[in-house]
C-alpha cells in the first residue's frame, strides 16, 4: 500500500511540473506589448536644459579635377595625384638596364649552364632591386616597394655575361601641405627628360637618383606653387655608364583661368 502511495505521489508531482514548464514557455513566448516595448526602448527623461548634440554632416571628398581645356581629368591621373600618401597603379617606376648576372649569385652559389642563365637571372631579377627604393626614400617618396622585375626575353650575353632587365616600383610621395579647394584648380601635366648623352652615370641606381632630383626641380620649376607640385611617373634606361637616359612626368595645380567655372561630373 505504501509503495503505490509512493507511485502516486511521483506521478502527481511530474505532472504538476510538467504543467509548469508549460506555462513558463507559454508565458515566455508571450509578444512584448506596446507599453513594454515603450518602456524598454525609452531613454532617460533628459533635463529641461539638455538640448540634443549637433553633428556636422560629413563634407564629401572630391574625387574629380578639372583640365586646363574644361574637361575632367582621367581617373588614373586623378587617383596619382590625389593618392599622395599611399602606392596608386598608375603611379610607378619604370627601369630598363643591363647588368652582370654574377650580381645574382648567393654565397657559395655557381652559375648554372649557359643554356639556362637567362631562366636563372629572371628567377632572380628582384635581387637587384634593392637599392633602387632606397634612392627615391632618401628624397621625396615616403614609401615604396618593388612591383615586378623580369629579365628580357633574348637579351642574355654570354660574351659578356649581362642580361638586360626590365622592373617597376610602386612609391608614394611626402606630403607636402594641404589641397586648396580643387573646385578652384585646373591641373596641369608636364613632361621632362634627361638626354641619352648625359655624362656618364656609373650604376642604374645613380640613374634613378640624378632623374628623381631632375624630376623635383622640374616640379619647382613649372608649378606656382611647388607644394602643390607631384611625379607621377619616372622611367630610367641604362644599357652602360654612356647610354643613360631618362624621362618623367609631373603635375600640378593653379588657379581656374579666367571665365572658366567648375562643373563637376554628373555621375
Amino acid at each position: 500500500m505504501m509503495i503505490v502511495r509512493i507511485v502516486l505521489f511521483l506521478g502527481i508531482a511530474l505532472i504538476l511540473l510538467s504543467a509548469g514548464a508549460m506555462g513558463w514557455q507559454y508565458w515566455q513566448g508571450l509578444p512584448v506589448t506596446a507599453l513594454q516595448f515603450a518602456a524598454v526602448q525609452a531613454p532617460e527623461a533628459a533635463g529641461p536644459e539638455a538640448e540634443p548634440a549637433a553633428q556636422k554632416p560629413a563634407l564629401p571628398q572630391q574625387n574629380w579635377l578639372i583640365s586646363p581645356g574644361g574637361s575632367l581629368v582621367d581617373r588614373d591621373t586623378v587617383n596619382a595625384y590625389l593618392r599622395q600618401d599611399r602606392f596608386a597603379e598608375s603611379r610607378t617606376v619604370d627601369a630598363r638596364f643591363r647588368a652582370p648576372i654574377t650580381a645574382l649569385l648567393g654565397q657559395g652559389d655557381a652559375l648554372p649552364e649557359p643554356a639556362y642563365r637567362e631562366v636563372f637571372a629572371d628567377i632572380r631579377a628582384s635581387a637587384l632591386m634593392k637599392g633602387f627604393c632606397a634612392e627615391l626614400t632618401q628624397r621625396w617618396a615616403s614609401d615604396c616597394a618593388p612591383d615586378r622585375s623580369r629579365v628580357v626575353e633574348g637579351s642574355y650575353d654570354e660574351a659578356s655575361g649581362t642580361a638586360e632587365f626590365s622592373a617597376s616600383l610602386a612609391y608614394s610621395e611626402l606630403p607636402r601641405g594641404a589641397l586648396p579647394d580643387l573646385t578652384t584648380q585646373v591641373l596641369y601635366t608636364g613632361y621632362g627628360a634627361l638626354p641619352l648623352d648625359q655624362a656618364e652615370v656609373a650604376t642604374p641606381e645613380a640613374l634613378l637618383a640624378l632623374a628623381a632630383d631632375a624630376a623635383a626641380k622640374d616640379c619647382a620649376a613649372k608649378a606656382p606653387d611647388p607644394a602643390l607640385c607631384r611625379i607621377l611617373s619616372l622611367a630610367i634606361t641604362w644599357g652602360g655608364p654612356q647610354e643613360a637616359g631618362a624621362r618623367w612626368q609631373i603635375a600640378w595645380l593653379a588657379p581656374l583661368p579666367k571665365g572658366m567655372f567648375p562643373a563637376p561630373p554628373l555621375f
